[in-house]
């Protein structure tokens, strides 16, 4: 098994869905079925086969009804059969799941904002997205996105905002703060050319580490996983504002 895998834990399991914590450094599911590296959906396939038999493409993604970007830690919601994928694909599509997230950004920040633009895949650069001008041609092309930003704590030259999106667009929080020309610890992808990474860091500053729905007796349900130890090792490098 893959040393990677070790860092993977099952945070709550009943028959209906999994709450599992994906680390830093780990894709999702495979891109395409050639992908010759380690995936949490390998993982979760090797621990609970029944998920062979789950989702809307279950050879590359089996049981994933959402996802986060490799270079972003934190907790994912798993259906275990397919009413379950249905019935929390049809939560997330609706926006009824709630999704939280810590990033630290470079700059000090003191009142909360949203950031609602349309969000889509850069024309220069595959690997990137972008939120493209009003008056642009490739506008209407973009997808509605709204992500709200509220301060935690501000440090010296870098600031803690818990981010909400309400969408669920790729690289939506690191493409949003961009938009207003802030960026994310670490974020080697959306950095300006001559900004520097800081030095202790080696990672995203980017952890998923809340969700709260309704399960599918009713109940409101909520998970919660703190910062994993590099991020919050970093922390304390800070210095307080």
């Amino acid at each position: 098994m893959e040393e990677i895998y070790e860092q993977i834990k099952i945070i709550y399991e009943d028959k209906n869905y999994l709450i599992v914590y994906k680390p830093y450094n780990l894709t999702v599911h495979k891109p395409n079925i050639k992908y010759p590296f380690p995936t949490l959906a390998d993982f979760l396939i090797q621990k609970y086969p029944e998920l062979k038999n789950v989702g809307d493409d279950p050879i590359l993604r089996p049981g994933i009804v959402h996802r986060l970007d490799k270079e972003t830690s934190g907790i994912m919601l798993i259906p275990r059969n397919q009413d379950a994928y249905n019935y929390y694909k049809k939560l997330f599509k609706n926006g009824k799941i709630v999704k939280k997230y810590y990033v630290l950004v470079h700059g000090n920040v003191y009142n909360d904002f949203e950031v609602d633009k349309p969000t889509m895949r850069s024309k220069t650069d595959g690997a990137k997205f972008c939120t493209p001008a009003l008056n642009t041609p490739y506008y209407n092309q973009a997808k509605n996105a709204l992500t709200k930003f509220e301060v935690i704590k501000n440090y010296k030259g870098f600031c803690l905002l818990r981010a909400i999106p309400k969408t669920g667009r790729t690289h939506q929080i690191r493409v949003h703060l961009q938009s207003v020309s802030r960026i994310a610890a670490g974020d080697k992808l959306y950095k300006p050319k001559k900004f520097q990474t800081p030095r202790k860091l080696n990672r995203l500053f980017l952890h998923a580490y809340y969700l709260g729905f309704k399960d599918q007796n009713g109940n409101k349900v909520e998970y919660k996983i703190g910062l994993p130890k590099d991020l919050s090792d970093f922390l304390k490098t800070l210095q307080d504002k």
